[in-house]
């Protein structure tokens, strides 16, 4: 984070809200406060379901999406409360 933001980035860390049981409706609300227009994503497991469903309801383009093991929702985008055991994808 450092190094980017010597290097002129704005760089933004954003964690779920209530990790040990986080709601979906709760964290896409809370994505609600940055600017993604343009931006370079990488995200990281549950991170990357939220941030394609965020992206996608609010039809925002990014510069480019990097997600690191990122998780299958499963039923999480029909329910309220995102599984807590997702296997990873290796990409």
């Amino acid at each position: 984070k450092d190094r980017l933001e010597t290097e002129g980035f704005d760089v933004k860390i954003i964690d779920h809200l209530n990790s040990g049981r986080p709601f979906l409706d709760e964290n896409l609300k809370n994505l609600d406060q940055y600017d993604f227009s343009g931006a370079h994503v990488v995200t990281h497991s549950l991170g990357a379901s939220t941030v394609l469903k965020y992206l996608n309801d609010h039809d925002i383009r990014v510069a480019s999406l990097t997600m690191l093991a990122p998780t299958y929702p499963g039923r999480a985008f029909n329910t309220r409360a995102l599984p807590l055991q997702c296997g990873d994808i290796a990409i």
